[in-house]
Protein backbone atom coordinates (compact mmCIF):
# COMPACT_ATOMS: atom_id res chain seq x y z
CA UNK A 1 0.00 0.00 0.00
CA UNK A 2 2.47 2.81 1.18
CA UNK A 3 5.33 1.76 -1.91
CA UNK A 4 2.22 2.16 -4.36
CA UNK A 5 1.47 5.49 -2.80
CA UNK A 6 5.45 6.61 -2.61
CA UNK A 7 5.48 5.61 -6.29
CA UNK A 8 2.72 7.75 -7.58
CA UNK A 9 4.53 10.29 -5.72
CA UNK A 10 7.53 10.14 -7.18
CA UNK A 11 5.72 9.69 -11.17
CA UNK A 12 4.04 12.72 -10.66
CA UNK A 13 7.14 14.36 -9.57
CA UNK A 14 8.86 13.34 -11.85
CA UNK A 15 6.83 13.99 -14.74
CA UNK A 16 6.62 17.83 -13.61
CA UNK A 17 10.43 18.06 -12.91
CA UNK A 18 11.18 16.72 -16.40
CA UNK A 19 8.81 18.97 -17.77
CA UNK A 20 10.05 21.80 -15.91
CA UNK A 21 13.40 21.20 -17.11
CA UNK A 22 12.60 20.81 -20.53
CA UNK A 23 10.95 24.07 -20.44
CA UNK A 24 13.88 26.21 -18.57
CA UNK A 25 16.09 24.51 -22.12
CA UNK A 26 14.10 25.50 -24.15
CA UNK A 27 14.23 29.17 -22.74
CA UNK A 28 17.68 29.22 -22.16
CA UNK A 29 18.48 28.26 -26.05
CA UNK A 30 15.70 30.86 -26.91
CA UNK A 31 17.51 33.47 -25.00
CA UNK A 32 20.57 32.75 -25.77
CA UNK A 33 20.05 33.58 -29.60
CA UNK A 34 18.12 36.26 -28.80
CA UNK A 35 20.14 37.92 -26.90
CA UNK A 36 23.15 36.33 -25.72
CA UNK A 37 24.18 34.74 -28.42
CA UNK A 38 26.76 37.37 -29.77
CA UNK A 39 28.29 38.12 -26.42
CA UNK A 40 29.19 34.21 -25.84
CA UNK A 41 31.59 32.29 -27.49
CA UNK A 42 31.39 29.35 -29.34
CA UNK A 43 33.30 27.22 -27.02
CA UNK A 44 31.42 28.16 -24.04
CA UNK A 45 28.55 28.18 -25.58
CA UNK A 46 27.02 24.61 -25.19
CA UNK A 47 27.91 24.21 -21.75
CA UNK A 48 26.56 27.61 -21.28
CA UNK A 49 23.24 27.23 -22.18
CA UNK A 50 22.81 23.46 -20.17
CA UNK A 51 24.13 25.53 -17.20
CA UNK A 52 21.75 28.46 -17.61
CA UNK A 53 18.77 25.42 -17.42
CA UNK A 54 20.01 24.16 -14.80
CA UNK A 55 19.96 27.25 -12.72
CA UNK A 56 16.82 27.99 -13.69
CA UNK A 57 15.24 25.00 -12.63
CA UNK A 58 17.20 25.05 -9.20
CA UNK A 59 15.93 28.73 -8.58
CA UNK A 60 12.55 27.40 -9.14
CA UNK A 61 12.45 24.30 -7.37
CA UNK A 62 10.75 25.20 -4.27
CA UNK A 63 7.18 26.06 -6.48
CA UNK A 64 7.52 23.08 -8.48
CA UNK A 65 7.87 20.92 -5.81
CA UNK A 66 5.05 22.45 -4.36
CA UNK A 67 2.75 22.12 -7.18
CA UNK A 68 3.83 18.00 -7.21
CA UNK A 69 2.96 17.83 -4.13
CA UNK A 70 -0.71 19.67 -4.22
CA UNK A 71 -1.40 17.68 -7.49
CA UNK A 72 -0.56 14.35 -6.12
CA UNK A 73 -2.50 14.10 -3.14
CA UNK A 74 -5.53 16.34 -4.74
CA UNK A 75 -6.08 14.60 -7.97
CA UNK A 76 -3.83 11.10 -7.99
CA UNK A 77 -4.68 9.26 -4.50
CA UNK A 78 -7.39 7.25 -4.11
CA UNK A 79 -9.26 8.01 -0.09
CA UNK A 80 -11.26 4.62 -0.21
CA UNK A 81 -10.67 1.22 -1.52
CA UNK A 82 -12.98 -1.61 -1.59
CA UNK A 83 -13.14 -4.46 1.21
CA UNK A 84 -15.38 -7.19 0.41
CA UNK A 85 -16.93 -5.36 -2.14
CA UNK A 86 -17.63 -2.45 -0.33
CA UNK A 87 -15.96 0.83 -0.32
CA UNK A 88 -13.81 1.62 2.85
CA UNK A 89 -12.02 4.65 3.74
CA UNK A 90 -8.05 4.42 3.88
CA UNK A 91 -6.25 5.51 7.02
CA UNK A 92 -4.65 8.56 6.25
CA UNK A 93 -1.27 7.66 7.89
CA UNK A 94 -0.89 4.53 5.35
CA UNK A 95 -1.06 7.59 2.73
CA UNK A 96 1.28 9.72 4.36
CA UNK A 97 3.90 7.88 6.20
CA UNK A 98 6.24 6.20 3.43
CA UNK A 99 5.99 9.89 1.52
CA UNK A 100 7.37 11.29 4.95
CA UNK A 101 10.51 9.56 4.56
CA UNK A 102 10.50 10.99 0.85
CA UNK A 103 10.31 14.37 1.27
CA UNK A 104 13.25 14.40 4.01
CA UNK A 105 15.14 12.64 1.62
CA UNK A 106 14.20 14.99 -1.54
CA UNK A 107 14.86 17.62 0.84
CA UNK A 108 18.54 16.40 1.03
CA UNK A 109 18.91 16.21 -2.03
CA UNK A 110 17.96 20.17 -2.38
CA UNK A 111 19.97 21.41 0.04
CA UNK A 112 23.05 19.37 -2.01
CA UNK A 113 21.52 21.54 -5.15
CA UNK A 114 21.21 24.78 -3.08
CA UNK A 115 24.94 24.97 -1.39
CA UNK A 116 26.88 23.07 -3.56
CA UNK A 117 26.02 22.51 -7.21
CA UNK A 118 23.78 26.17 -7.96
CA UNK A 119 27.23 28.19 -7.05
CA UNK A 120 29.23 26.09 -9.07
CA UNK A 121 27.19 26.85 -11.91
CA UNK A 122 26.43 29.73 -11.24
CA UNK A 123 30.55 30.23 -11.07
CA UNK A 124 31.15 28.80 -14.32
CA UNK A 125 28.70 30.77 -15.67
CA UNK A 126 30.44 34.35 -15.07
CA UNK A 127 33.49 32.23 -15.55
CA UNK A 128 32.24 31.71 -19.04
CA UNK A 129 30.27 35.39 -19.97
CA UNK A 130 33.95 36.96 -18.68
CA UNK A 131 35.65 34.62 -20.79
CA UNK A 132 33.42 36.12 -23.45
CA UNK A 133 34.12 39.66 -22.52
CA UNK A 134 37.89 39.25 -22.72
CA UNK A 135 37.55 37.05 -26.28
CA UNK A 136 35.46 39.41 -27.91
CA UNK A 137 37.85 42.41 -26.50
CA UNK A 138 40.80 40.88 -28.37
CA UNK A 139 38.55 40.48 -31.74
CA UNK A 140 37.64 44.24 -31.33
CA UNK A 141 40.99 45.11 -30.99
CA UNK A 142 42.42 43.12 -33.86
CA UNK A 143 39.96 44.39 -36.05
CA UNK A 144 41.40 47.98 -34.96
CA UNK A 145 44.92 47.38 -34.97
CA UNK A 146 44.26 45.86 -38.72
CA UNK A 147 42.81 49.32 -39.76
CA UNK A 148 45.96 51.37 -38.59
CA UNK A 149 48.10 48.74 -40.59
CA UNK A 150 49.58 47.51 -37.07
CA UNK A 151 49.22 43.72 -38.76
CA UNK A 152 51.43 42.19 -36.80
CA UNK A 153 49.89 43.03 -33.58
CA UNK A 154 46.78 42.07 -34.88
CA UNK A 155 48.10 38.34 -35.80
CA UNK A 156 49.27 38.09 -32.27
CA UNK A 157 45.27 39.41 -30.62
CA UNK A 158 44.12 36.66 -32.86
CA UNK A 159 46.79 34.11 -31.50
CA UNK A 160 45.76 35.07 -28.00
CA UNK A 161 41.86 34.83 -28.96
CA UNK A 162 42.23 30.98 -30.64
CA UNK A 163 44.13 30.30 -27.23
CA UNK A 164 40.77 30.97 -25.44
CA UNK A 165 38.43 29.46 -28.32
CA UNK A 166 40.01 26.68 -29.84
CA UNK A 167 38.67 25.08 -33.19
CA UNK A 168 37.33 28.83 -34.33
CA UNK A 169 37.81 27.79 -37.94
CA UNK A 170 36.32 31.09 -38.98
CA UNK A 171 38.77 33.19 -36.78
CA UNK A 172 41.82 31.28 -37.40
CA UNK A 173 40.41 31.87 -41.40
CA UNK A 174 41.20 35.35 -40.74
CA UNK A 175 44.27 34.98 -39.00
CA UNK A 176 45.47 33.56 -41.70
CA UNK A 177 44.64 35.74 -44.48
CA UNK A 178 46.16 38.61 -41.91
CA UNK A 179 49.14 36.35 -42.59
CA UNK A 180 49.19 36.39 -46.12
CA UNK A 181 48.85 40.19 -46.14
CA UNK A 182 51.64 40.74 -44.16
CA UNK A 183 53.94 38.45 -45.67
CA UNK A 184 52.80 40.57 -48.93
CA UNK A 185 53.46 43.86 -47.46
CA UNK A 186 57.32 42.49 -46.48
CA UNK A 187 57.56 41.26 -50.49
CA UNK A 188 56.46 45.15 -51.43
CA UNK A 189 58.69 46.69 -48.87
CA UNK A 190 62.14 44.56 -50.00
CA UNK A 191 61.01 45.32 -53.67
CA UNK A 192 60.74 48.79 -52.51
CA UNK A 193 64.52 49.14 -50.83
CA UNK A 194 66.06 46.90 -53.43
CA UNK A 195 64.87 49.48 -55.84
CA UNK A 196 66.25 52.49 -53.68
CA UNK A 197 69.34 50.39 -53.05
CA UNK A 198 70.99 51.52 -56.18
CA UNK A 199 70.40 55.39 -55.95
CA UNK A 200 72.54 55.61 -52.55
CA UNK A 201 75.59 54.06 -53.60
CA UNK A 202 76.61 54.20 -49.98
CA UNK A 203 76.58 56.62 -46.74
CA UNK A 204 79.97 57.63 -48.19
CA UNK A 205 78.79 59.10 -51.17
CA UNK A 206 76.09 60.21 -50.14
CA UNK A 207 77.63 62.51 -47.70
CA UNK A 208 79.87 64.22 -50.52
CA UNK A 209 83.36 62.66 -49.61
CA UNK A 210 85.52 60.66 -52.82
CA UNK A 211 87.39 57.73 -52.72
CA UNK A 212 90.99 59.90 -52.71
CA UNK A 213 89.74 61.81 -49.41
CA UNK A 214 88.93 59.05 -47.71
CA UNK A 215 92.29 56.48 -49.43
CA UNK A 216 94.36 59.78 -47.89
CA UNK A 217 92.56 60.10 -44.49
CA UNK A 218 92.93 56.36 -43.97
CA UNK A 219 97.35 56.63 -44.39
CA UNK A 220 97.28 59.83 -42.06
CA UNK A 221 95.57 57.35 -39.10
CA UNK A 222 97.92 54.59 -40.28
CA UNK A 223 101.02 57.17 -39.60
CA UNK A 224 99.63 57.66 -36.88
CA UNK A 225 99.39 54.25 -35.72
CA UNK A 226 95.68 54.89 -35.35
CA UNK A 227 95.19 50.90 -37.49
CA UNK A 228 91.46 51.13 -35.90
CA UNK A 229 90.61 54.12 -37.97
CA UNK A 230 92.50 53.37 -40.93
CA UNK A 231 90.98 50.18 -41.49
CA UNK A 232 87.21 51.97 -41.27
CA UNK A 233 88.53 55.02 -43.78
CA UNK A 234 90.22 52.41 -46.10
CA UNK A 235 87.10 49.83 -45.62
CA UNK A 236 84.65 53.04 -46.76
CA UNK A 237 86.85 54.08 -50.05
CA UNK A 238 86.28 50.81 -51.49
CA UNK A 239 82.43 51.12 -51.06
CA UNK A 240 82.58 54.12 -53.55
CA UNK A 241 85.98 53.71 -55.79
CA UNK A 242 85.48 53.18 -58.94
CA UNK A 243 89.16 52.98 -60.38
CA UNK A 244 91.34 50.69 -60.06
CA UNK A 245 94.51 52.56 -59.23
CA UNK A 246 92.26 53.68 -55.79
CA UNK A 247 91.04 50.52 -55.27
CA UNK A 248 94.46 49.23 -54.76
CA UNK A 249 95.65 51.48 -52.55
CA UNK A 250 92.61 50.96 -50.43
CA UNK A 251 92.58 47.68 -50.50
CA UNK A 252 96.50 47.59 -49.46
CA UNK A 253 95.77 50.04 -46.54
CA UNK A 254 93.51 48.07 -45.47
CA UNK A 255 95.22 44.76 -44.87
CA UNK A 256 98.30 46.59 -43.62
CA UNK A 257 95.92 47.87 -40.77
CA UNK A 258 94.41 44.76 -40.07
CA UNK A 259 97.55 43.08 -40.02
CA UNK A 260 98.75 45.68 -37.48
CA UNK A 261 95.34 44.57 -35.00
CA UNK A 262 96.36 41.12 -35.51
CA UNK A 263 99.83 41.64 -33.77
CA UNK A 264 98.42 43.42 -30.94
CA UNK A 265 95.11 41.82 -30.50
CA UNK A 266 94.46 37.76 -29.62
CA UNK A 267 92.97 35.86 -32.14
CA UNK A 268 91.33 32.43 -32.25
CA UNK A 269 89.99 30.54 -29.11
CA UNK A 270 92.32 32.81 -26.82
CA UNK A 271 90.63 35.95 -27.86
CA UNK A 272 86.89 34.31 -26.80
CA UNK A 273 88.04 32.31 -24.33
CA UNK A 274 89.46 36.00 -22.87
CA UNK A 275 86.47 37.44 -23.81
CA UNK A 276 83.88 35.02 -22.18
CA UNK A 277 86.10 34.68 -18.96
CA UNK A 278 86.13 38.25 -18.29
CA UNK A 279 82.11 38.82 -18.80
CA UNK A 280 81.59 35.68 -16.44
CA UNK A 281 83.90 37.61 -14.13
CA UNK A 282 81.41 40.59 -14.33
CA UNK A 283 78.10 38.73 -14.10
CA UNK A 284 79.42 36.83 -11.23
CA UNK A 285 80.91 40.06 -9.04
CA UNK A 286 77.26 41.08 -9.71
CA UNK A 287 75.55 38.42 -8.61
CA UNK A 288 77.30 38.46 -4.76
CA UNK A 289 77.11 41.70 -5.07
CA UNK A 290 73.06 41.05 -4.98
CA UNK A 291 72.46 43.58 -8.26
CA UNK A 292 70.58 40.64 -9.68
CA UNK A 293 69.09 42.93 -12.34
CA UNK A 294 72.61 43.80 -13.59
CA UNK A 295 73.75 40.07 -13.37
CA UNK A 296 70.96 38.57 -15.35
CA UNK A 297 71.02 40.79 -18.17
CA UNK A 298 74.87 40.10 -18.08
CA UNK A 299 73.91 36.28 -18.33
CA UNK A 300 71.30 36.35 -20.85
CA UNK A 301 73.63 38.62 -23.10
CA UNK A 302 76.16 35.51 -22.42
CA UNK A 303 73.69 32.77 -22.92
CA UNK A 304 72.57 34.15 -26.67
CA UNK A 305 76.28 33.73 -27.78
CA UNK A 306 77.25 30.89 -25.49
CA UNK A 307 74.29 28.34 -24.88
CA UNK A 308 75.86 25.50 -23.73
CA UNK A 309 78.06 27.32 -21.28
CA UNK A 310 76.88 25.42 -17.81
CA UNK A 311 78.22 28.39 -15.51
CA UNK A 312 76.27 31.18 -17.73
CA UNK A 313 73.11 28.78 -17.87
CA UNK A 314 73.48 28.25 -13.78
CA UNK A 315 73.66 31.85 -12.73
CA UNK A 316 71.44 33.19 -15.59
CA UNK A 317 69.10 30.86 -13.91
CA UNK A 318 70.01 31.89 -10.45
CA UNK A 319 69.62 35.62 -11.18
CA UNK A 320 66.13 35.02 -12.56
CA UNK A 321 64.90 33.25 -9.49
CA UNK A 322 66.24 36.09 -7.09
CA UNK A 323 64.39 38.36 -9.61
CA UNK A 324 61.15 36.67 -9.16
CA UNK A 325 61.32 37.51 -5.63
CA UNK A 326 61.52 41.48 -6.06
CA UNK A 327 60.54 41.84 -9.58
CA UNK A 328 58.61 39.96 -12.90
CA UNK A 329 59.09 40.59 -16.24
CA UNK A 330 56.29 43.03 -18.09
CA UNK A 331 56.51 39.82 -21.35
CA UNK A 332 55.07 37.37 -18.68
CA UNK A 333 52.84 39.75 -17.41
CA UNK A 334 51.02 40.82 -20.80
CA UNK A 335 50.80 37.36 -21.76
CA UNK A 336 48.94 36.68 -18.38
CA UNK A 337 46.73 39.78 -18.26
CA UNK A 338 45.21 38.78 -22.23
CA UNK A 339 43.81 36.09 -20.71
CA UNK A 340 40.94 35.50 -19.04
CA UNK A 341 40.33 35.94 -14.80
CA UNK A 342 38.69 38.09 -12.42
CA UNK A 343 37.72 41.76 -12.67
CA UNK A 344 37.42 44.65 -11.21
CA UNK A 345 38.79 43.90 -7.44
CA UNK A 346 38.06 46.59 -5.29
CA UNK A 347 39.22 46.73 -1.28
CA UNK A 348 40.57 48.41 1.81
CA UNK A 349 43.81 46.97 2.47
CA UNK A 350 45.21 48.36 6.09
CA UNK A 351 49.37 48.13 6.20
CA UNK A 352 51.75 49.12 9.12
CA UNK A 353 52.33 52.77 10.64
CA UNK A 354 48.62 53.02 10.67
CA UNK A 355 48.64 53.36 7.01
CA UNK A 356 45.32 52.66 4.85
CA UNK A 357 45.54 51.48 1.03
CA UNK A 358 42.31 51.74 -1.08
CA UNK A 359 43.54 48.95 -4.05
CA UNK A 360 41.32 48.88 -7.34
CA UNK A 361 42.67 45.97 -9.62
CA UNK A 362 41.46 45.68 -13.46
CA UNK A 363 41.81 42.47 -13.47
CA UNK A 364 43.53 39.48 -11.82
CA UNK A 365 44.85 36.25 -13.67
CA UNK A 366 46.46 32.89 -12.57
CA UNK A 367 49.19 31.27 -14.23
CA UNK A 368 51.55 28.43 -14.09
CA UNK A 369 51.13 28.73 -10.76
CA UNK A 370 51.62 32.72 -10.46
CA UNK A 371 48.97 35.44 -10.16
CA UNK A 372 49.61 38.59 -12.42
CA UNK A 373 47.60 42.08 -12.28
CA UNK A 374 46.69 44.48 -14.77
CA UNK A 375 45.69 48.13 -14.45
CA UNK A 376 46.57 48.67 -10.73
CA UNK A 377 45.45 52.10 -8.78
CA UNK A 378 46.22 52.92 -4.89
CA UNK A 379 45.84 55.39 -2.70
CA UNK A 380 47.27 55.86 0.65
CA UNK A 381 46.30 57.62 3.87
CA UNK A 382 47.86 58.06 6.71
CA UNK A 383 45.88 57.77 10.51
CA UNK A 384 44.89 61.83 9.31
CA UNK A 385 43.38 61.48 6.67
CA UNK A 386 45.90 63.22 4.52
CA UNK A 387 47.32 61.24 1.44
CA UNK A 388 50.78 59.60 1.33
CA UNK A 389 50.92 58.41 -2.30
CA UNK A 390 48.37 57.96 -5.34
CA UNK A 391 49.88 55.78 -8.04
CA UNK A 392 48.66 53.58 -10.99
CA UNK A 393 50.81 50.52 -12.93
CA UNK A 394 50.45 48.77 -15.59
CA UNK A 395 51.39 45.24 -14.12
CA UNK A 396 51.43 43.87 -10.95
CA UNK A 397 52.38 40.32 -9.70
CA UNK A 398 51.66 38.60 -6.12
CA UNK A 399 54.90 37.97 -5.01
CA UNK A 400 55.51 36.49 -1.15
CA UNK A 401 51.85 37.69 -0.27
CA UNK A 402 52.64 41.81 -1.65
CA UNK A 403 51.30 43.35 -4.39
CA UNK A 404 54.53 44.02 -6.88
CA UNK A 405 54.95 46.62 -9.32
CA UNK A 406 58.44 46.68 -10.14
CA UNK A 407 58.39 45.23 -13.89
CA UNK A 408 61.04 44.83 -15.82
CA UNK A 409 62.32 44.24 -19.79
CA UNK A 410 63.44 40.71 -20.12
CA UNK A 411 65.85 40.97 -23.09
CA UNK A 412 67.07 45.00 -22.70
CA UNK A 413 68.83 46.45 -19.82
CA UNK A 414 67.89 49.27 -18.00
CA UNK A 415 64.08 49.05 -19.34
CA UNK A 416 61.79 49.79 -16.66
CA UNK A 417 57.67 49.80 -16.11
CA UNK A 418 57.78 51.40 -12.75
CA UNK A 419 54.54 52.72 -11.17
CA UNK A 420 53.57 56.22 -12.05
CA UNK A 421 53.36 58.18 -8.72
CA UNK A 422 50.25 60.51 -9.38
CA UNK A 423 50.91 62.12 -5.60
CA UNK A 424 53.18 61.30 -3.12
CA UNK A 425 56.54 60.54 -2.50
CA UNK A 426 57.61 56.95 -4.00
CA UNK A 427 60.15 56.75 -1.24
CA UNK A 428 56.97 54.89 0.86
CA UNK A 429 57.66 52.04 -1.43
CA UNK A 430 61.21 51.49 -3.02
CA UNK A 431 63.07 49.72 -3.83
CA UNK A 432 60.74 46.82 -4.84
CA UNK A 433 57.56 49.25 -5.33
CA UNK A 434 55.72 46.58 -3.17
CA UNK A 435 52.60 46.88 -0.73
CA UNK A 436 52.05 43.97 1.40
CA UNK A 437 48.37 42.25 1.40
CA UNK A 438 45.76 41.55 4.18
CA UNK A 439 43.96 39.55 1.66
CA UNK A 440 45.07 36.20 0.79
CA UNK A 441 44.93 34.68 -2.95
CA UNK A 442 42.01 32.81 -2.35
CA UNK A 443 39.82 35.63 -0.74
CA UNK A 444 41.66 38.00 -3.45
CA UNK A 445 39.33 36.15 -5.81
CA UNK A 446 36.25 36.86 -3.67
CA UNK A 447 36.92 40.51 -3.20
CA UNK A 448 36.37 40.82 -7.55
CA UNK A 449 33.33 42.56 -8.11
CA UNK A 450 32.44 40.07 -10.78
CA UNK A 451 31.81 37.76 -7.80
CA UNK A 452 30.18 40.07 -5.49
CA UNK A 453 26.51 38.86 -6.22
CA UNK A 454 27.44 36.07 -3.98
CA UNK A 455 25.61 33.87 -6.68
CA UNK A 456 28.77 32.00 -6.51
CA UNK A 457 29.30 31.20 -3.47
CA UNK A 458 28.75 28.37 -1.39
CA UNK A 459 27.58 28.14 2.38
CA UNK A 460 30.74 27.60 3.73
CA UNK A 461 32.45 30.57 1.67
CA UNK A 462 29.64 32.78 2.58
CA UNK A 463 30.18 31.20 6.29
CA UNK A 464 34.07 31.47 6.29
CA UNK A 465 34.18 35.43 4.51
CA UNK A 466 31.40 36.88 6.69
CA UNK A 467 33.79 37.94 9.74
CA UNK A 468 36.92 39.17 7.47
CA UNK A 469 34.94 40.92 4.70
CA UNK A 470 34.08 43.44 6.59
CA UNK A 471 37.93 44.14 7.26
CA UNK A 472 38.46 45.39 3.54
CA UNK A 473 35.73 47.59 3.08
CA UNK A 474 32.81 45.66 1.69
CA UNK A 475 29.16 45.67 3.25
CA UNK A 476 28.95 42.63 5.15
CA UNK A 477 24.95 42.72 5.85
CA UNK A 478 24.88 41.65 2.43
CA UNK A 479 26.96 38.77 3.14
CA UNK A 480 24.86 38.14 5.80
CA UNK A 481 21.64 38.26 4.20
CA UNK A 482 22.61 36.07 1.57
CA UNK A 483 23.89 33.64 4.17
CA UNK A 484 20.47 33.63 6.19
CA UNK A 485 18.14 33.32 3.03
CA UNK A 486 20.32 30.54 1.90
CA UNK A 487 19.78 28.51 4.76
CA UNK A 488 15.97 29.75 5.22
CA UNK A 489 15.47 27.47 1.45
CA UNK A 490 15.45 23.94 2.80
CA UNK A 491 13.22 24.73 5.63
CA UNK A 492 11.28 26.24 2.82
CA UNK A 493 11.31 23.49 0.70
CA UNK A 494 10.39 20.74 3.39
CA UNK A 495 7.62 23.04 5.59
CA UNK A 496 5.67 23.64 2.15
CA UNK A 497 5.53 20.32 0.81
CA UNK A 498 4.09 19.45 4.06
CA UNK A 499 1.06 22.02 4.08
CA UNK A 500 0.92 21.41 0.32
CA UNK A 501 -0.15 17.56 1.48
CA UNK A 502 -2.67 18.99 3.82
CA UNK A 503 -3.70 21.81 1.14
CA UNK A 504 -4.04 18.90 -1.46
CA UNK A 505 -5.52 16.44 0.90
CA UNK A 506 -8.13 18.87 1.67
CA UNK A 507 -8.59 19.74 -1.49
CA UNK A 508 -8.78 16.43 -2.78
CA UNK A 509 -11.44 15.74 -5.79
CA UNK A 510 -13.98 13.13 -5.02
CA UNK A 511 -13.66 10.30 -7.08
CA UNK A 512 -12.76 6.41 -7.08
CA UNK A 513 -11.26 5.87 -10.89
CA UNK A 514 -10.35 8.86 -12.60
CA UNK A 515 -10.00 13.33 -11.54
CA UNK A 516 -12.88 14.94 -13.18
CA UNK A 517 -11.75 17.18 -16.32
CA UNK A 518 -12.63 20.60 -15.13
CA UNK A 519 -9.82 19.67 -12.35
CA UNK A 520 -7.17 19.01 -14.69
CA UNK A 521 -8.38 22.06 -16.81
CA UNK A 522 -6.83 24.28 -13.85
CA UNK A 523 -3.92 22.43 -13.83
CA UNK A 524 -1.35 24.43 -15.61
CA UNK A 525 -2.39 27.75 -13.42
CA UNK A 526 -1.55 25.75 -9.96
CA UNK A 527 2.25 26.22 -10.54
CA UNK A 528 1.95 29.76 -11.04
CA UNK A 529 -0.04 30.73 -8.10
CA UNK A 530 1.92 28.66 -5.75
CA UNK A 531 5.01 30.14 -7.61
CA UNK A 532 3.59 33.62 -6.47
CA UNK A 533 1.84 32.43 -3.17
CA UNK A 534 6.48 31.33 -2.65
CA UNK A 535 7.42 34.56 -3.74
CA UNK A 536 5.53 36.19 -0.94
CA UNK A 537 6.16 33.92 2.05
CA UNK A 538 9.88 34.18 0.64
CA UNK A 539 10.00 38.11 0.36
CA UNK A 540 7.95 38.07 3.98
CA UNK A 541 11.11 36.19 5.64
CA UNK A 542 13.59 38.67 3.70
CA UNK A 543 11.73 41.60 4.96
CA UNK A 544 12.08 39.90 8.71
CA UNK A 545 15.56 38.87 8.77
CA UNK A 546 16.75 41.97 7.29
CA UNK A 547 15.25 44.45 10.04
CA UNK A 548 16.54 41.96 12.71
CA UNK A 549 19.80 41.84 10.46
CA UNK A 550 20.17 45.69 10.55
CA UNK A 551 18.69 46.18 14.18
CA UNK A 552 20.17 43.52 16.32
CA UNK A 553 23.02 42.32 14.26
CA UNK A 554 23.78 38.29 12.27
CA UNK A 555 23.28 36.38 15.63
CA UNK A 556 20.10 37.36 16.87
CA UNK A 557 18.71 37.28 13.55
CA UNK A 558 20.38 33.63 12.78
CA UNK A 559 18.08 33.00 16.45
CA UNK A 560 15.09 33.83 14.74
CA UNK A 561 15.18 32.12 11.70
CA UNK A 562 16.00 28.83 13.51
CA UNK A 563 12.60 29.13 16.06
CA UNK A 564 10.95 30.76 13.33
CA UNK A 565 11.05 27.69 11.29
CA UNK A 566 11.06 25.16 13.85
CA UNK A 567 7.64 26.89 15.13
CA UNK A 568 6.52 26.73 11.09
CA UNK A 569 7.79 22.98 10.95
CA UNK A 570 5.71 22.27 13.66
CA UNK A 571 2.70 23.72 12.41
CA UNK A 572 2.63 21.88 9.01
CA UNK A 573 3.28 18.57 11.35
CA UNK A 574 0.53 19.83 13.31
CA UNK A 575 -1.87 19.97 9.94
CA UNK A 576 -1.20 16.55 8.82
CA UNK A 577 -2.50 15.42 11.80
CA UNK A 578 -5.59 16.82 11.79
CA UNK A 579 -6.06 15.36 8.28
CA UNK A 580 -9.01 13.18 8.56
CA UNK A 581 -8.96 9.97 6.62
CA UNK A 582 -12.68 10.83 5.05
Amino acid sequence: MGKSKTIRLIQVLFFLYLLFFLFCLAYSVFTYNNEGGSAIIRKVAFAYIWRKALILFIDYLIPLQVSGVLISYSLFFKFKEKEGGASAYLPFHKLINPNLTLLLLLTLIYIVLLSGFLPLFNRKQSEAEYVSRVALDLLREAEIEKKEGNTERAIKLLDIYLSIDKGNEEIARRRDIYRVDMAEDNREKQVVEAAAEPALLSRVAASGQNASDLIEKAREYYAEEDYFSAHFYAALALEIATERSLIIAARGIERDALKELSSILPTGADKEALKLFLEKKEGFQAFTEERFFDAYYIFKELEENYPRDPDVLMYLEKSREKLKEESFFTEEAEKAVSLPGKGRILFKNESAEERVEIIAIERMVELSGDVFFKNVEVISFDSSGEINYHLHAPYGKLVNGHLNMNAMDSSQAGKYSPPDYWQGARSDLLPFHSIKLNPDRELLRRLSMDSQDLKGWDLMSLWQAREKIETYGLVAEKLDITLLLTLLKPFLFLILSLISISLGWSLRARYLARPPIIALLFIPLLPLVVFFLVVVISYGHKLLLGFLLLSLGFWPALITLCILESLLLMVSLLTLAAQKSE
